[in-house]
């Protein structure tokens, strides 16, 4: 199996991006969300070092 790389230098990847692309949810008369079921989210392979904390956990590549 191939290792990944980081999507932007091209090194090791040993993270995924957790940003938030978007939610599996129900919504109200309002457009409020209710009932959120998942989150989506990136996970592109990315090494530590090009790597940026913004309140997200990464989680390590399995390898």
């Amino acid at each position: 199996m191939k290792k990944p790389v980081c999507m932007f230098c091209g090194a090791p990847a040993t993270l995924l991006c957790d940003g938030i692309i978007g939610w599996d949810a129900d919504e109200d008369e309002h457009g409020h969300m209710t009932k959120c079921r998942a989150m989506f989210t990136c996970d592109a392979p990315v090494c530590r070092n090009c790597a940026t904390w913004h309140g997200n956990i990464a989680g390590e590549v399995d390898q």
